[in-house]
């Protein structure tokens, strides 16, 4: 072994002790629905806190209500604001979670319908979610809905004392849902099929269309095909 060879040994092995001295952190979702008091979500963090939990992520953005004082999101209630401190002095962490891609606003749906993802056969997820109510995705080829989702992102990042902003349903929708829920939803997915086969909307087609020269909207047995 050469000197070069035994210190890329050496940095190996003290990453590894280091990593294997690193402490997991345990953290708990939690939603903002329920109402209560300042003594009842104090109750909660001390019991979570004595069980081992570091931190929690409560859900601040359910695609259609705020749950802090938001100046883009219709606001349900300032919960974020009343547990933030709370948690902190528990000894918590707190991270935001939010929703990304679906959105259940009805100004934005009728404002702006092209912001939605398309499915192959055309049909907008504004008005025709796959699966259930909720999955009214929008695009996330679309400029104006990256802006959309980035802004939402940089007025929580703002919010003093926040550790963190976790970003959920960042993706399209399911073009296949795991095989466990097809009993649930009435479903059989051998294969990919249009009303389920997303990222059809104008902006994408002609993002494919100028790299490889077609409109996917014209393939046949779109899910066999190689881009």
């Amino acid at each position: 072994m050469n000197r070069r060879e035994f210190a890329l040994l050496a940095a190996a092995l003290a990453s590894t002790g280091a990593a294997s001295q690193r402490k997991t952190k345990n953290f708990a979702w939690i939603t903002l629905e329920r109402d209560q008091p300042e003594d009842g979500w104090k109750r909660d963090f001390a019991r979570m806190r004595s069980a081992g939990i570091d931190g929690v992520i409560p859900e601040v953005y359910d695609g259609r209500h705020a749950y802090w004082g938001s100046s883009r999101h219709p606001v349900k209630a300032e919960r974020l604001e009343l547990l933030l401190p709370l948690a902190r002095e528990a000894g918590l962490e707190v991270h935001a979670w939010m929703w990304c891609m679906p959105c259940l606003q009805p100004e934005i749906i009728a404002r702006h319908p092209d912001w939605y993802n398309v499915n192959a056969r055309g049909e907008s997820a504004a008005d025709k979610p796959a699966y259930v109510d909720y999955y009214r995705f929008l695009d996330p080829a679309h400029p104006e809905v990256r802006a959309f989702i980035r802004d939402t992102v940089k007025e929580l990042a703002a919010i003093n004392g926040l550790a963190g902003v976790h970003l959920d349903y960042i993706r399209h929708p399911d073009a296949i849902l795991p095989k466990g829920l097809w009993a649930k939803y009435g479903l059989v997915q051998d294969r990919v099929y249009p009303e389920y086969d997303y990222g059809y909307t104008m902006p994408s087609r002609e993002v494919f269309k100028r790299k490889l020269g077609v409109d996917p909207m014209s393939l046949t047995g779109a899910d066999q095909h190689d881009a």
